[in-house]
């Protein structure tokens, strides 16, 4: 009997590691096949965060605006900057790029009938 019984030990032995074996090839494959995926998802997350870093900024910015927008005590000078209006007792004052002189051939004007000769 116990030549017997030590059969069925090692029969159920091997029976257990071939299966242990299986699982760790079915396990090292996915692995093998998971790792570009993974790299692919990493490269995408890193390009995401940065996208979320420039419009937190982005963010920031327009609340910073929002908030100045909205300023009771600024309403006035947001009303000026904003439009052309001028504050009662002031004048509106604008800068013009001066225009060059022209030439004397651009100065006159083309005689637009053709010459009858």
């Amino acid at each position: 009997m116990s030549q017997l019984r030590r059969r069925g030990i090692a029969l159920e032995m091997s029976i257990l590691s071939s299966i242990n074996l299986v699982v760790i090839a079915a396990a090292s494959t996915a692995i093998v096949k998971l790792v570009p995926y993974n790299m692919v998802q990493q490269e995408k997350l890193n390009v995401l965060q940065t996208q979320v870093e420039s419009l937190d900024h982005r963010v920031n910015a327009l609340r910073q605006d929002f908030g100045r927008s909205f300023d009771p005590q600024r309403s006035l000078v947001n009303h000026r900057e904003l439009g052309n209006r001028v504050a009662p007792g002031q004048r509106l004052v604008r800068f013009v790029d001066p225009q060059p002189e022209r030439s004397p051939e651009l100065a006159r004007p083309a005689d637009p009938s053709p010459s009858n000769r």
